[in-house]
């Protein structure tokens, strides 16, 4: 919290060492410090089940507890808040297991200035940040693996099923075969998508993430996407309606990449969108360039999920979303095509009345 002060409570029983910590943050003025006090372990962890704090100054040996427990029992309160241990014990032993246990650091009384204080109490702040970025990460990490395995194995089942009743001369009726070769070419387009998608996050993350521009026609190529996604649409009932102009400039842009960017969109709000219902295609030159909308009718986006959509890994986690199938890779790789054309992309949307994905582009103008 930048703007604000930084809201330390030490947990302390010696009146003197407060005042003396209190005297140490007066002198600090790279950043303001809010100062509070809790002179034992329950009014401790009574003041951290209140919030509002940002950093715990925790003595070892207090009135109504002492030693390692001491820690332990703040770090179930206060789990997600750095700790750092300020004791009179000088004991090496306990403050390695301490930090392995979770402290930030383990500090001793009367061998800490008021500079050393200060830095560690930033640094702690920062480690705490990135533990839980990391943490955050790896549950991300761990949800999209299931999620992949999923998104690849339903299909492929489902590709053997059909083959196999095929090959083996089950089908007899023809239009039964045309629709069960229609459902093993829609899951086999997905499943491209799909191994495009996972490719092209390795490449970015590696930093071999490339576009190739030549002059393009933002109208046939969304038309070529509208054909190409209109095998999925019709199968979960839903009507893509493209509202293009012709007029509009072409553009210099990587049209494989572009293509791709539409079909994720595309692939999103169809398994968003309720049966029966509209996706709508427009584009208009603006000052921005061109901006293309992809709107739907479906389930929408929560406001505590938007801030995150184009995040790698992340796939939108409420009661409506999540009966949906769907990996959250494909909007994190179309964010990065189309900032790889100097566009952006962005999002609008109301829980229960659909969403409007949009990216612009420059224009041949």
């Amino acid at each position: 919290m930048p703007n604000n002060p930084t809201a330390v409570l030490p947990i302390e029983d010696n009146l003197d060492d407060v005042l003396l910590m209190k005297a140490m943050f007066r002198k600090e003025r790279r950043r303001a410090f809010g100062f509070e006090h809790a002179g034992s372990l329950s009014a401790g962890l009574a003041r951290l089940a209140e919030g509002g704090i940002d950093v715990v100054l925790l003595d070892l040996s207090l009135p109504d507890n002492t030693g390692a427990d001491t820690f332990h029992r703040v770090q179930a309160q206060a789990s997600d808040l750095p700790i750092m241990v300020l004791t009179g014990l000088d004991d090496d032993e306990l403050g390695d297991a301490l930090v392995k246990d979770g402290a930030q650091n383990y500090l001793t009384k009367g061998q800490v200035g008021a500079d050393v204080l200060v830095r560690s109490i930033r640094y702690a702040i920062e480690r705490k940040r990135t533990e839980q970025k990391l943490r955050e990460l790896d549950r991300m990490k761990t949800q999209f693996i299931d999620s992949i395995s999923h998104e690849l194995r339903t299909p492929l089942h489902s590709i053997m099923g059909f083959s196999s009743l095929m090959m083996n001369g089950k089908v007899a009726d023809p239009d039964t075969q045309r629709r069960f070769l229609s459902r093993i070419n829609i899951l086999s387009q997905n499943l491209a998508t799909l191994i495009d998608d996972l490719l092209d996050a390795s490449r970015v993350e590696s930093g071999r993430f490339s576009i190739e521009k030549q002059s393009l026609s933002v109208q046939r190529l969304i038309d070529d996407v509208v054909d190409d996604c209109f095998g999925l649409a019709h199968e979960n009932d839903v009507t893509i309606a493209s509202r293009v102009p012709q007029s509009l400039p072409e553009i210099d842009a990587d049209e494989g990449r572009l293509k791709q960017v539409m079909v994720n969109l595309l692939s999103n709000v169809v398994k968003f969108s309720d049966t029966g219902t509209e996706i709508t295609i427009t584009a208009e030159v603006t000052d921005q360039g061109i901006v293309v909308q992809v709107a739907d009718q479906g389930v929408g986006v929560s406001d505590e999920a938007m801030p995150q959509l184009f995040e790698r890994f992340y796939r939108a986690d409420n009661s409506t979303t999540r009966e949906s199938e769907g990996t959250g890779i494909g909007l994190y790789i179309s964010k990065q095509i189309v900032e790889a054309h100097d566009g952006s992309i962005w999002i609008k949307s109301e829980l229960g009345k659909g969403s409007t994905v949009s990216f612009s582009l420059p224009a041949n103008v």
